[in-house]
């Protein structure tokens, strides 16, 4: 049976409102009476109902979590790297996982339910019409890695589109001239800034559109999208890669099934740059996201935000950087110069 703040309050000889008070660190309990209300708590293995008291704090120190793509290495870092902060600042964690980034808009107001101080939403790719179904709510709302304007909720990102002219001025750099896109998902802002600013840097390079396909975020969607994309346009030389995990994917597919050897007849960039993506199997070229500062930023937004409830949503973002490793021809090239 679980032991009540009742039995805690006859043991050590108070009312169940001074326990409470105990436990929720108000004043009008005295330090003797403190501790022996601990003691007796301790005797009889109580744990206080953290849902209980957040009603009568109005905080729940719960912290939502909503995350989708599990499976993606670069957002299963973020969230291990979340929890561990979170839990630093003493909240509790709650997390919801998504098959894909149209359940996102569902799952927000599913967490109000549970008096969550807060939300956080780890999805690169959110469909563009969340902020439209979303955009009016009062929950304390940050995205990571992502940002939609209209969505009320406070943001850190990595700038996509200046990431996505990176690498078309690498691929360009190259020397290629018929390159390929892989997509995340349909509607996905994130993966549209990437596309957006990488295709307007190939046409200001004098560079034709890029050839595109649709790899659904996974490492078999791209795998399968990237054997289609070849069979279409069989002289591309280049694709650059909505993340890292379909890039790996496309990368398997190309030598293991297509026999391609890279970098010597396709070039593959991805973009996260995902533990996973220094692995000497993939020594995949990407785009560098700051992860770190950017879970220790939104820690820092989303305590800011319990503590003054009335404050204006914040947005930060970040520059990616270029990693050049083996996946490219650049990486290959003899070093120049004195």
């Amino acid at each position: 049976m679980r032991v009540t703040a009742w039995q805690v309050a006859r043991d050590a000889d108070v009312s169940q409102s001074a326990v409470s008070r105990a436990f929720a660190g108000r004043s009008g309990v005295s330090e003797e009476t403190r501790g022996r209300i601990f003691a007796a708590a301790e005797r009889l293995g109580y744990r206080p109902n953290a849902l209980a008291r957040g009603l009568s704090t109005q905080k729940s120190g719960i912290v939502g979590v909503v995350i989708s793509q599990m499976s993606n290495p670069f957002l299963s870092d973020a969230l291990e790297r979340l929890s561990h902060r979170l839990r630093a600042a003493g909240l509790k964690p709650f997390l919801i996982t998504v098959d894909n980034e149209h359940e996102v808009g569902a799952a927000l107001p599913a967490l109000a339910e549970y008096r969550v101080d807060g939300c956080f939403v780890i999805s690169p790719h959110l469909p563009r019409n969340l902020a439209l179904k979303y955009g009016t709510s009062d929950a304390t709302v940050l995205l990571f890695n992502s940002t939609l304007p209209g969505l009320k909720a406070s943001t850190v990102y990595t700038d996509n589109v200046s990431g996505g002219r990176t690498v078309a001025d690498l691929l360009a750099d190259e020397g290629h001239h018929r390159i390929g896109y892989l997509h995340g998902a349909r509607g996905s802002a994130t993966d549209g800034d990437r596309f957006d600013g990488f295709s307007a840097r190939l046409a200001e390079r004098g560079i034709d559109p890029p050839a595109v396909g649709w790899g659904d975020n996974s490492y078999t969607g791209a795998a399968s999208a990237l054997i289609d994309l070849m069979a279409r346009s069989p002289d591309l030389t280049a694709i650059f890669c909505a993340n890292d995990v379909m890039a790996m994917g496309a990368m398997d597919a190309a030598r293991y099934q297509l026999g391609l050897k890279i970098p010597g007849q396709l070039s593959i960039v991805g973009f996260d740059d995902a533990p996973p993506a220094a692995w000497p199997g993939y020594d995949l070229t990407t785009i560098h996201q700051p992860v770190e500062e950017m879970i220790e930023l939104g820690a820092e937004i989303m305590l800011a935000e319990g503590r003054d409830p009335g404050r204006l949503p914040t947005s930060k973002v970040f520059k990616g950087k270029l990693i050049v490793r083996g996946s490219s021809l650049t990486a290959r090239q003899p070093a120049t110069g004195s």
